[in-house]
Protein backbone atom coordinates (compact mmCIF):
# COMPACT_ATOMS: atom_id res chain seq x y z
CA UNK A 1 0.00 0.00 0.00
CA UNK A 2 1.48 3.31 -1.11
CA UNK A 3 1.68 6.09 1.47
CA UNK A 4 0.18 9.39 0.32
CA UNK A 5 2.87 11.63 -1.11
CA UNK A 6 5.28 8.81 -1.94
CA UNK A 7 4.37 9.03 -5.65
CA UNK A 8 5.01 12.78 -5.79
CA UNK A 9 7.90 13.83 -8.03
CA UNK A 10 10.48 15.74 -5.97
CA UNK A 11 11.61 18.93 -7.70
CA UNK A 12 13.99 20.22 -5.02
CA UNK A 13 15.09 19.55 -1.44
CA UNK A 14 15.67 22.16 1.23
CA UNK A 15 17.38 22.06 4.64
CA UNK A 16 18.08 24.30 7.61
CA UNK A 17 21.81 25.12 7.33
CA UNK A 18 23.97 24.72 10.41
CA UNK A 19 24.91 28.40 10.33
CA UNK A 20 21.24 29.26 10.86
CA UNK A 21 20.99 26.88 13.83
CA UNK A 22 24.30 27.64 15.53
CA UNK A 23 22.87 30.57 17.43
CA UNK A 24 19.99 28.48 18.77
CA UNK A 25 22.37 25.73 19.89
CA UNK A 26 24.55 28.34 21.58
CA UNK A 27 21.57 29.83 23.43
CA UNK A 28 20.49 26.35 24.50
CA UNK A 29 23.97 25.59 25.84
CA UNK A 30 24.11 28.85 27.80
CA UNK A 31 20.63 28.23 29.20
CA UNK A 32 21.50 24.72 30.32
CA UNK A 33 24.73 25.93 31.91
CA UNK A 34 22.92 28.66 33.86
CA UNK A 35 20.21 26.28 35.10
CA UNK A 36 21.84 22.88 35.57
CA UNK A 37 24.94 24.36 37.21
CA UNK A 38 23.18 26.09 40.11
CA UNK A 39 20.79 23.16 40.57
CA UNK A 40 23.62 20.66 40.96
CA UNK A 41 26.35 22.72 42.60
CA UNK A 42 24.59 25.27 44.78
CA UNK A 43 22.32 24.96 47.76
CA UNK A 44 19.50 27.21 46.59
CA UNK A 45 16.14 27.85 48.23
CA UNK A 46 13.13 25.83 47.12
CA UNK A 47 11.48 28.70 45.24
CA UNK A 48 14.63 29.31 43.22
CA UNK A 49 14.93 25.58 42.54
CA UNK A 50 11.44 25.55 41.03
CA UNK A 51 12.23 28.57 38.86
CA UNK A 52 15.52 27.06 37.65
CA UNK A 53 13.84 23.73 36.97
CA UNK A 54 11.12 25.38 34.88
CA UNK A 55 13.74 27.34 32.96
CA UNK A 56 15.65 24.09 32.40
CA UNK A 57 12.55 22.53 30.82
CA UNK A 58 12.13 25.56 28.55
CA UNK A 59 15.72 25.36 27.32
CA UNK A 60 15.45 21.60 26.79
CA UNK A 61 12.34 22.05 24.67
CA UNK A 62 14.05 24.83 22.72
CA UNK A 63 17.08 22.61 22.11
CA UNK A 64 14.90 19.69 21.05
CA UNK A 65 13.03 21.87 18.55
CA UNK A 66 16.38 23.00 17.12
CA UNK A 67 17.39 19.36 16.67
CA UNK A 68 14.12 18.69 14.85
CA UNK A 69 14.81 21.59 12.49
CA UNK A 70 18.31 20.27 11.78
CA UNK A 71 16.89 16.86 10.85
CA UNK A 72 14.12 18.34 8.70
CA UNK A 73 14.02 17.94 4.92
CA UNK A 74 11.53 19.99 2.92
CA UNK A 75 10.71 18.59 -0.50
CA UNK A 76 9.03 20.67 -3.18
CA UNK A 77 7.09 18.25 -5.37
CA UNK A 78 4.94 18.40 -8.46
CA UNK A 79 1.77 17.71 -6.46
CA UNK A 80 2.58 19.43 -3.17
CA UNK A 81 5.13 19.94 -0.45
CA UNK A 82 6.45 17.28 1.92
CA UNK A 83 8.29 17.85 5.19
CA UNK A 84 10.17 14.90 6.63
CA UNK A 85 12.39 14.64 9.68
CA UNK A 86 13.95 11.86 11.69
CA UNK A 87 12.57 13.22 14.96
CA UNK A 88 9.11 14.25 13.78
CA UNK A 89 6.28 12.69 11.74
CA UNK A 90 5.99 13.49 8.05
CA UNK A 91 3.77 16.38 7.03
CA UNK A 92 2.46 17.11 3.57
CA UNK A 93 0.28 19.67 1.85
CA UNK A 94 -1.24 18.89 -1.52
CA UNK A 95 -1.40 21.85 -3.91
CA UNK A 96 -4.81 20.63 -5.01
CA UNK A 97 -6.29 20.75 -1.50
CA UNK A 98 -4.39 23.76 -0.10
CA UNK A 99 -6.84 26.10 1.62
CA UNK A 100 -4.81 28.86 3.27
CA UNK A 101 -1.45 30.56 2.79
CA UNK A 102 -0.08 33.03 5.33
CA UNK A 103 3.24 34.85 5.19
CA UNK A 104 4.21 36.76 8.34
CA UNK A 105 7.19 38.95 9.19
CA UNK A 106 8.62 39.05 12.71
CA UNK A 107 10.89 42.00 13.42
CA UNK A 108 13.76 41.88 15.89
CA UNK A 109 14.28 45.67 15.80
CA UNK A 110 12.00 48.65 16.15
CA UNK A 111 12.91 49.94 12.70
CA UNK A 112 11.86 46.52 11.24
CA UNK A 113 15.16 46.34 9.35
CA UNK A 114 15.98 42.92 10.80
CA UNK A 115 13.81 39.87 11.39
CA UNK A 116 12.53 36.70 9.80
CA UNK A 117 9.53 35.46 7.87
CA UNK A 118 7.25 32.51 8.51
CA UNK A 119 5.24 30.68 5.86
CA UNK A 120 2.19 28.75 7.01
CA UNK A 121 0.20 26.46 4.74
CA UNK A 122 -3.10 24.81 5.61
CA UNK A 123 -4.86 22.09 3.66
CA UNK A 124 -7.07 19.05 3.99
CA UNK A 125 -3.95 17.01 4.81
CA UNK A 126 -2.97 19.21 7.78
CA UNK A 127 -0.80 22.27 8.24
CA UNK A 128 2.89 23.15 8.31
CA UNK A 129 5.07 26.14 9.08
CA UNK A 130 8.50 27.06 7.74
CA UNK A 131 10.69 30.04 8.57
CA UNK A 132 13.05 31.98 6.36
CA UNK A 133 16.15 30.38 7.90
CA UNK A 134 15.68 27.38 5.61
CA UNK A 135 17.66 27.29 2.38
CA UNK A 136 15.60 28.23 -0.66
CA UNK A 137 12.82 29.86 1.37
CA UNK A 138 11.99 32.26 -1.45
CA UNK A 139 11.64 29.38 -3.90
CA UNK A 140 9.27 27.58 -1.52
CA UNK A 141 7.15 30.71 -1.04
CA UNK A 142 7.09 31.38 -4.79
CA UNK A 143 5.91 27.84 -5.54
CA UNK A 144 3.20 27.94 -2.89
CA UNK A 145 2.13 31.42 -4.04
CA UNK A 146 1.84 30.22 -7.62
CA UNK A 147 -0.59 27.47 -6.65
CA UNK A 148 -2.46 29.82 -4.31
CA UNK A 149 -3.05 32.06 -7.33
CA UNK A 150 -4.15 29.12 -9.48
CA UNK A 151 -6.60 28.02 -6.79
CA UNK A 152 -7.87 31.56 -6.38
CA UNK A 153 -7.21 31.61 -2.64
CA UNK A 154 -8.05 34.78 -0.73
CA UNK A 155 -4.94 36.12 1.01
CA UNK A 156 -4.74 38.45 3.99
CA UNK A 157 -3.51 42.01 3.50
CA UNK A 158 -0.41 41.31 5.61
CA UNK A 159 0.45 38.33 3.44
CA UNK A 160 0.02 40.40 0.27
CA UNK A 161 2.33 43.10 1.66
CA UNK A 162 5.01 40.54 2.54
CA UNK A 163 4.74 38.90 -0.88
CA UNK A 164 5.18 42.31 -2.47
CA UNK A 165 8.25 42.93 -0.28
CA UNK A 166 9.70 39.67 -1.60
CA UNK A 167 8.87 40.65 -5.18
CA UNK A 168 6.43 37.76 -5.60
CA UNK A 169 3.20 39.64 -6.34
CA UNK A 170 3.71 39.40 -10.14
CA UNK A 171 3.90 35.60 -9.85
CA UNK A 172 0.65 35.57 -7.88
CA UNK A 173 -1.08 37.89 -10.35
CA UNK A 174 0.11 35.85 -13.35
CA UNK A 175 -1.03 32.58 -11.79
CA UNK A 176 -4.43 34.03 -10.93
CA UNK A 177 -4.75 35.47 -14.45
CA UNK A 178 -3.84 32.16 -16.10
CA UNK A 179 -6.31 30.34 -13.87
CA UNK A 180 -9.07 32.80 -14.78
CA UNK A 181 -8.26 32.44 -18.51
CA UNK A 182 -8.40 28.65 -18.24
CA UNK A 183 -11.76 28.77 -16.49
CA UNK A 184 -13.06 31.22 -19.10
CA UNK A 185 -11.84 29.00 -21.94
CA UNK A 186 -13.47 26.00 -20.31
CA UNK A 187 -16.82 27.76 -19.97
CA UNK A 188 -16.60 29.05 -23.54
CA UNK A 189 -15.97 25.56 -24.89
CA UNK A 190 -18.89 24.27 -22.81
CA UNK A 191 -21.21 26.87 -24.28
CA UNK A 192 -19.98 26.04 -27.79
CA UNK A 193 -20.85 22.40 -27.26
CA UNK A 194 -24.30 23.33 -25.96
CA UNK A 195 -24.91 25.64 -28.94
CA UNK A 196 -23.88 22.88 -31.33
CA UNK A 197 -26.28 20.42 -29.74
CA UNK A 198 -29.09 23.03 -29.70
CA UNK A 199 -28.71 23.56 -33.43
Amino acid sequence: MMVEGEDWLVKSRHYYPMRALAGDYFRTSIGLFLTVGPLMLLDVVDVLKVILFLLLIVFLIFGFRTMIRQATTVMLCDKGIRVRGGLAPQKLISWRTMRHLKLKYFSTRRDREAGWMQLRLDGEDGQLSLDSAIEGFEEIVARATEFAGVAGLSLEATTMENLEAMGLMPALDNAASDSADNRSAYHSSTYDVRDTHSR
